[in-house]
């Protein structure tokens, strides 16, 4: 098992673009966990009934920005993951 881990680190060690393939995913995974955290956040305002029309337009902005960056995210996501099988 020693082995089979120290091939491991040494090929990821040797392999830069796999190291700054997993470094990028990982990334990206962390803040896609934050835009869903943030999305909710968003969610909950605007179903308050104590919003003005400005504010409740606001935050619909907001709201759909944050869903087309994650959007955007799970797409990198998808096609790093294609990669990797791909080089596999």
């Amino acid at each position: 098992m020693k082995l089979k881990k120290l091939i491991e680190k040494a090929d990821t060690l040797f392999n830069a673009d796999e190291s700054d393939r997993k470094q990028r995913q990982s990334s990206i995974k962390v803040v896609l966990k934050k835009l869903r955290k943030h999305q909710t956040k968003l969610f909950e305002k605007l179903q308050s009934d104590e919003l003005d029309l400005e504010s409740r337009e606001k935050l619909e902005k907001k709201l759909a920005l944050t869903k087309l960056h994650r959007k955007n995210g799970v797409g990198i996501l998808k096609e790093i993951k294609a990669e990797e099988s791909e080089s596999s």
